[in-house]
């Protein structure tokens, strides 16, 4: 389900297809239908109580009486408004931005789902953009988020925050040179499933996993120390989605927590991704893989060669 986004912090996904796709927010802006039956680790309880904390501060940071609410007010048609349906995954409508080193203003995005109302709220943004950065000191390194419309009774309201949010997502090793928050994204994905990837068992793989292409849903919980203390991880493998869960929970710490406003919060990750694309991206799968030689077309027989390989060694092991 989706929930939208977190106070003091973001919760920040990472649409995870394969190593060089572009990591984006979390949670996803749609339902999520997978078609078997999903198991979920055991330790599930901490993770939604964080969760539930997260998603609900930020509304608690919005006003009726400020010059941004003012602003929309004017700039949001009221026929915009009527025509908003809301979703139980997305029960409010905010804007998102990042700015470059020169402070001049990169990426806005909505996650209105109409093309309508998008058009009215970033097109006047732009413009309110040059009053707010007189007034608030923006970072590359941040993104930054206003509450736009909330539903207040079955009711689309304009209240807004009185500033923008500027978060920042944990630091991992290795990331603490990057001075943009798309580039800080894209380390920190690439890092966290690397360890990911070449962490868990793979021989808990079946082939039915891989010859259906099943998924695996994880989301984890960094606190404000930069440790990972909570995660959810659902899957059509139960005993994998396990390996992978102890995997999460042995991220090491990040060098820096997630900060919002400059105070060290709470940050969530979502990690949506394949079986097979876990195994494609193992250290050990890809040398054997390469060492032989085997074309694309071939590739789930040899992902399934590799996996009973594992599994035949695990049983001489064991005698």
């Amino acid at each position: 389900m989706y929930k939208h986004w977190l106070v003091y912090i973001i919760l920040l996904t990472l649409t995870i297809a394969c190593k060089s796709h572009k990591p984006v927010f979390i949670f996803p802006d749609v339902e999520e239908t997978p078609s078997d039956i999903l198991y979920v680790n055991d330790s599930v309880q901490k993770f939604h109580e964080l969760e539930s904390m997260i998603v609900t501060k930020a509304e608690s940071e919005t006003t009726y009486n400020n010059p941004i609410t003012f602003y929309f007010k004017k700039h949001i048609s009221k026929r915009a408004l009527n025509e908003i349906e809301f979703k139980e995954w997305r029960q409010n409508i905010y804007l998102e931005f990042t700015v470059d080193t020169n402070h001049e203003l990169l990426d806005v995005t909505t996650n209105s789902s109409s093309n309508k109302l998008d058009t009215q709220i970033t097109k006047s943004f732009k413009k309110l953009y040059k009053k707010l950065s007189k007034q608030q000191e923006f970072n590359s390194k941040h993104k930054y988020t206003i509450v736009l419309i909330q539903n207040i009774d079955q009711k689309a309201v304009i209240k807004c925050n009185p500033k923008a949010i500027g978060y920042i997502p944990p630091i991992f090793k290795s990331c603490t040179h990057i001075q943009s928050y798309k580039a800080l994204n894209k380390c920190n994905y690439l890092y966290l499933t690397d360890h990911l990837y070449n962490h868990v068992d793979l021989s808990l793989i079946n082939d039915v996993d891989i010859e259906n292409n099943h998924q695996i849903y994880p989301k984890l919980i960094v606190d404000k120390q930069g440790k990972v203390v909570a995660a959810k991880v659902e899957s059509e493998n139960k005993r994998f989605l396990e390996s992978y869960y102890k995997a999460i929970m042995d991220i090491p710490n990040a060098s820096q927590a997630a900060k919002f406003n400059e105070i060290n919060e709470y940050y969530g990750y979502n990690f949506p991704t394949s079986i097979t694309n876990i195994i494609l991206n193992n250290e050990q799968f890809k040398t054997y893989y390469n060492h032989l030689k085997v074309d694309a077309i071939n590739a789930k027989k040899m992902m399934k060669h590799y996996i009973a390989q594992l599994k035949y060694n695990q049983q001489i092991q064991a005698k």
